[in-house]
């Protein structure tokens, strides 16, 4: 155990491993089907029942600022339903985002956390990832074997968003938000430990770091991407601050731009999505499948119905019905057929329960960047910023990922300062 990096586990009760071994499963499955993920939930929450708690557990739990926070956000969009017009919609949505009234408490109650129970959680979720590149690549792979044509023209064909992901059926978006996460987590515990590795565990994680930061480049979440070179350019200005492998950061962002210009621009698919997406000339038209100029008149709308509703919106179960009206004055085809909501997550809360709503919201997304601050942690403040820019391509807390995202896998470095062994901030 100890050989694995798992001797923590030697000192626990039977209840204590079950419930972190069921987590750590939980959070590896979050982006497959919830036939799989949620029995694993189910066990979780069971044997926190049976975990020994610190003494005051349930005040410490009910007084954390991220609990609170996730509370008073769920609140909202249960005064919400008071004057809802689609009960069944509203109640949709509360089951949808109950996870963010549940796991941040059970997480920030639980009050064993260190840093190596952090690491491990993070290295299964690495695992989880790997093993879905892989398949999906390998789906891909499959589908391109019996057509002719160069490497270039088959990656173009074949290794592209919609078809990475259509044997693992998971939204590219989603699956980018949690290769970003591990990625964030990887590349400071390189960071931190880099000087202590041996060459071999040097590449082993350099490998693993590009391969992924490949991976995420052809999923072309032009959200993501953005979101994670901000970041990389982040990292290198704090390492360039701390005068802390100056050379090795430099080149390691030098290999990043040069394997997104590559990626990017040499195919196709990937330079169309990225190219519509920087033209202010492009064009909607009303029968367009998908695009930032469709996405344009999605928010258009959305700010069309709050105007109507500013204070209060017009209730938690009416965002899709409202907009699907202002979708037909304008007659965008697409967006009938499919009845899209606003795809941008502030604006969804906006519609749905108003300014007092988008306070919440904020608070929420604040509160990292916030705490990673206060505490010097650039994991936090990293992941934060991720969390807050994914948000404004989609309605991720009105999906089941974004609030396992947000309640499961950011509580646990949220809720508590990230310690090591010795009790001293681990943090960067």
């Amino acid at each position: 155990m100890n050989k694995l990096g798992l001797g923590f586990f030697s000192g626990m009760r039977f209840a204590e491993k079950v419930f972190l071994g069921s987590l750590s499963l939980a959070i590896s499955t979050i982006l497959l089907d919830q036939n799989i993920n949620n029995p694993l939930l189910g066990i979780m929450v069971i044997s926190w029942f049976f975990v020994p708690k610190p003494k005051g557990y349930l005040r410490s739990g009910i007084s954390d600022n991220w609990v609170l926070t996730c509370w008073a956000f769920y609140a909202v969009y249960i005064i919400g339903m008071s004057y809802t017009e689609n009960i069944s919609s509203g109640l949709s949505q509360l089951e949808t985002k109950l996870g963010l009234v549940i796991f941040p408490f059970l997480i920030s109650s639980y009050g064993r956390w260190n840093w190596e129970k952090r690491n491990f959680l993070l290295f299964v979720l690495g695992v989880s990832l790997l093993m879905l590149a892989l398949i999906s690549l390998g789906s891909a792979w499959h589908q391109s074997y019996k057509v002719s044509g160069s490497i270039m023209e088959l990656m173009s064909e074949f290794f592209v968003y919609n078809k990475l992901v259509r044997f693992v059926n998971i939204q590219p978006l989603y699956m980018s938000l949690f290769v970003i996460f591990f990625l964030v987590g990887l590349q400071l515990i390189m960071i931190r430990e880099w000087n202590d590795w041996g060459s071999r565990k040097r590449m082993l994680a350099l490998g693993l770091d590009l391969f992924l930061i490949a991976f995420l480049l052809l999923l072309s979440s032009r959200t993501s991407v953005v979101t994670y070179f901000i970041w990389a350019v982040l990292r290198t200005l704090v390492l360039v601050y701390q005068k802390k492998q100056l050379k090795e950061s430099l080149v390691m962002l030098t290999v990043e731009g040069m394997l997104a210009l590559i990626l990017l621009t040499q195919l196709n698919v990937n330079k169309t999505r990225f190219s519509e997406a920087l033209d202010p000339d492009s064009d909607f038209q009303t029968d367009q499948y998908a695009g930032r100029s469709l996405r344009l008149e999605k928010w258009k709308c959305a700010m069309e119905v709050w105007r109507k509703e500013p204070i209060i919106g017009v209730g938690t179960g009416d965002e899709n019905a409202t907009l699907l009206e202002c979708f037909k004055s304008k007659n965008i085809e697409e967006a009938i057929r499919f009845g899209y909501n606003s795809h941008n997550q502030y604006l969804s809360t906006l519609t749905q329960v108003g300014i007092i709503g988008l306070f919440a919201l904020l608070a929420l997304v604040l509160f990292p960047l916030w705490k990673g601050y206060k505490e010097r942690d650039l994991m936090i403040f990293a992941v934060g910023m991720v969390f807050l820019l994914c948000m404004g391509s989609e309605t991720m807390l009105s999906r089941r990922i974004g609030v396992l995202f947000c309640s499961l896998v950011l509580s646990i470095w949220f809720v508590a300062p990230v310690m090591g062994s010795s009790g001293r901030s681990k943090g960067t």
